[in-house]
C-alpha cells in the first residue's frame, strides 16, 4: 500500500502482488512528490529486522482501513487487477521457484489441492506476501477505489494519473520493472489441469465478480 503526495493532496495506490505494482511504484517515484511505505528490501532482511511477516507495500486493505482509520484520509485510490487464474500461476512460481518460499519439489496442482481444502484464512498473517490474498481484500471495504487492468495495459494507469492526478503531464511513461518476475510471467503459459483450474476459480470467486472477469 504505498503512500505518495502530490502537493497537498494524499494517495493511496493498493499494490496486489502480481499486477505490474513495481512497475506502478516506479513510476510514482519518477511522478510523485514523495512516496512512502515501501520496503523494495524486503526479503534480504533478517527476521529480527522485519516489521511484519509481509511487506509495508503489499498490506491489506483490512489492516490498511485500521491503521489509516477513515478512508477518506486519502484523496486519492487506486490499484490495479489481473485475471484471477494467471496471477495466481504467476505467484505459485514467482514463489517457488524465484523467492524460494515453496519446496522446490511442491507442483502446482498439490499447492492448488492444499489451498482449496484450508482456504486463506487458514494460512498465518502475511502468508508469501499476500501473493495469493484475493484481490478484493487489498481495497477498503466500502470504498471507491479507481481500479485498472493489467489486461489493458500499465499505459492506462499512466493515462490517468497525468490528466487527473498530476498539476502538469511529466510524459513520464510506466516501464517494465522486476525483471526477476519474468520466469513466472512465462509460466503463467504453462497447463492447468482443468480440476485445479476450477478449483482456483472458485477460490477467487469473489475477485470474479467484483472486478467482472
Amino acid at each position: 500500500m504505498p503512500l505518495f503526495r502530490i502537493d497537498n493532496r494524499v494517495g493511496y495506490f493498493a499494490h496486489i502482488p502480481k499486477c505490474g505494482g513495481s512497475s506502478v511504484e516506479h513510476y510514482l517515484r519518477a511522478v510523485c512528490d514523495s512516496v512512502v511505505f515501501i520496503d523494495n528490501d524486503f526479503f534480504s532482511r533478517t527476521p529480527d529486522r522485519l516489521w511484519h511477516r509481509g511487506s509495508p507495500q503489499h498490506m491489506d486493505g483490512a489492516t490498511a482501513k485500521r491503521f489509516f482509520g477513515d478512508p477518506g484520509f486519502f484523496d486519492l485510490r487506486f490499484a490495479v487487477v489481473r485475471h484471477p487464474v494467471s496471477r495466481f500461476i504467476s505467484a505459485f512460481y514467482f514463489q517457488r521457484d524465484t523467492l524460494v518460499q515453496l519446496p522446490a519439489t511442491l507442483s502446482l496442482d498439490d499447492f492448488v489441492t492444499e489451498l482449496y481444502r484450508n482456504g486463506f484464512d487458514a494460512q498465518p498473517p502475511g502468508w508469501c506476501d499476500h501473493h495469493f490474498l484475493p484481490m478484493h481484500r487489498f481495497l477498503f471495504a466500502g470504498t471507491e477505489f479507481r481500479v485498472f487492468r493489467l489486461e489493458d495495459g500499465l499505459s492506462k494507469v499512466a493515462e490517468w494519473f497525468e490528466t487527473t492526478c498530476l498539476p502538469a503531464p511529466s510524459g513520464i511513461p510506466i516501464t517494465r520493472q522486476n525483471q526477476s518476475e519474468l520466469k513466472s510471467e512465462e509460466a503463467v503459459n504453462r497447463t492447468i489441469s482443468r480440476k485445479s483450474h476450477d478449483r482456483v476459480c472458485a477460490l477467487y470467486a469473489r475477485d470474479f465478480e467484483i472486478f467482472g472477469y
